[in-house]
């Protein structure tokens, strides 16, 4: 499943669903947008990953950890001195992925006794509209810049788009600064 289509970018060019011949540059736009959105999104697909992560823990008393990845779909089993930890123990902010202890608990500082084991990432029911509005956006720039805008290599079967990110436009930039996954290691 992708962020957006040929046929959504096509109508928000006004191309006729009926009429072909702009198909493979819109594809290969669309195919790129897409891409480079998942990539900033730390995804490989729209689906949710499921990881173990060691949450760094910086010293005593701290209550507070940061995963790695965001939005949390979904929490399996959280420890904390090598024990599992209630729900009603913590709180999580699924939309940053941060986890407080509730309390006067305090993470633990020895090496490998905090753990969380959780799954993250958007899926096609969950994507938010601003991030498939930044893809078309980005596509829409990608197909408008001309046969050869954002093209880096092309072959006979056809077209790959790698865009950077100055081609990306300006407000596609300012809606997907938000869901960056700026916490990958």
């Amino acid at each position: 499943m992708s962020i957006t289509s040929t046929s959504r970018v096509k109508a928000i060019l006004g191309l006729a669903a009926g009429v072909t011949f702009h198909d493979t540059a819109v594809g290969a736009a669309v195919d790129g947008a897409n891409a480079h959105v998942l990539r900033k999104l730390g995804q490989a697909s729209l689906a949710v990953t499921t990881t173990s992560e060691y949450p760094d823990v910086y010293g005593e008393g701290q209550d507070t950890i940061l995963l790695r990845h965001a939005p949390v779909a979904g929490l399996g089993v959280v420890t904390n001195h090598e024990c599992a930890v209630s729900t009603s123990d913590y709180v999580l902010d699924d939309e940053v992925g941060k986890i407080t202890l509730r309390g006067t608990a305090m993470w633990s500082t020895e090496r490998l006794s905090t753990c969380v084991q959780y799954g993250w990432g958007y899926t096609s029911a969950t994507v938010p509209a601003d991030v498939v509005r930044a893809t078309e956006l980005i596509a829409v720039a990608s197909f408008n810049k001309g046969p050869m805008g954002g093209v880096s290599t092309k072959s006979s079967s056809g077209y790959q788009i790698v865009l950077r990110d100055e081609d990306i436009p300006a407000e596609a930039r300012a809606l997907l600064a938000y869901y960056e996954d700026r916490h990958r290691p």
